[in-house]
């Protein structure tokens, strides 16, 4: 029977290997770069690689050069959110004998963390490929949530004109930085109105608040105060739509946009969108988001302005809480 124990990585080497392991299945075209920019992130404060943790064996526990069995990664967000990666175990240490048993002592590890820091639930995402992490999520208390799509869509130019020839569609729609019209307490109530009967991962609602949501949100890229809108219409405050920027990428991500229930389904989302991509005409930059894919109006919508699907993700989650 395998002897190990679990523990968080502590030296670079460490951390470099477990995040290997994370990313051995991932769809990326240079993994061992972005686990370089991982690590100088995490050395500069920018994310926090606390919570991942490797297996090892535990008569070499303290030779920091061991071969690593598996790892888990959690990362906990300022919405109490804990989003992690599902465990992977190296497979050439590692037999199918053992392998349940390991997954199940990093998924409990982890999950204990989550509760010892507050986290309200824990989400993880795997590919649609990806069925053995799935599988190790849903035996260890996992629900399965739905889909997400990832959309994209090329440098925004000519919506200029498209907001142009469809501005009388709909009266007085202003898009305006929140900062200039309401404070931060009265943003984080309008974002809770937007949520209430959401088609977007509705099992979700009610873990986090409005001023939790805002600083998660913040950490979502880098934060454009000035691409933070408060949508309005006829003087009322309807909806809230984000942006942030992912300069390395020469990417912006349209990071959340929501309408309060007594404004929906009179087209005020879709022109809110329009007239926030004709904002960024000029900049060359890629548009992107991810969407429930059962919010059909949401994908519809964003079909309709040039976004086109790149990858969709099986989402989970477990609750650690109670919600508010």
């Amino acid at each position: 029977m395998l002897s190990y124990t679990i523990r968080p990585a502590e030296t670079t080497t460490e951390r470099r290997q477990a995040l290997m392991l994370l990313m051995s299945e991932a769809d990326r075209p240079s993994p061992e770069e972005d686990i370089s920019q991982a690590l100088e992130q995490a050395d500069r404060g920018e994310i926090d690689l606390t919570h991942l943790l490797i297996a090892i064996e535990n008569n070499q526990q303290t030779n920091r050069e061991s071969p690593i069995f598996g790892s888990i990664l959690m990362i906990v967000q300022p919405d109490a959110t804990g989003l992690t990666w599902a465990p992977v175990l190296d497979e050439n240490i590692v037999d199918e004998e053992n392998a349940p048993r390991l997954k199940t002592a990093l998924i409990e590890a982890e999950t204990e963390r989550g509760r010892a820091v507050a986290c309200n639930y824990l989400q993880a995402s795997v590919g649609l490929s990806q069925d053995d992490r799935a599988a190790s999520l849903l035996e260890n208390g996992f629900v399965e949530l739905g889909n997400m799509v990832f959309m994209q869509r090329p440098s925004p130019r000519g919506l200029r004109s498209l907001w142009h020839s469809e501005k009388n569609e709909i009266d007085s729609i202003e898009l305006t930085p929140y900062r200039d019209r309401i404070t931060d307490e009265q943003l984080a109530k309008l974002i809770e109105q937007t949520y209430e009967d959401s088609s977007d991962f509705p099992e979700l609602q009610g873990y986090r608040t409005g001023l939790q949501a805002i600083l998660s949100h913040r950490e979502q890229g880098e934060f454009q105060p000035d691409q933070w809108y408060v949508i309005r219409s006829k003087e009322d405050h309807v909806g809230v739509l984000f942006f942030s920027s992912h300069e390395e990428f020469n990417q912006a991500e349209l990071i959340y946009v929501g309408i309060a229930p007594r404004y929906r389904k009179q087209g005020i989302g879709k022109k809110a969108i329009t007239l926030a991509l004709s904002r960024l005409d000029g900049q060359k930059k890629t548009v992107f988001l991810g969407v429930d894919t059962r919010n059909l109006a949401a994908v519809k919508v964003y079909s309709s302005l040039g976004f086109v699907p790149v990858t969709r993700q099986r989402v989970f989650y477990r609750v650690l809480r109670n919600q508010a």
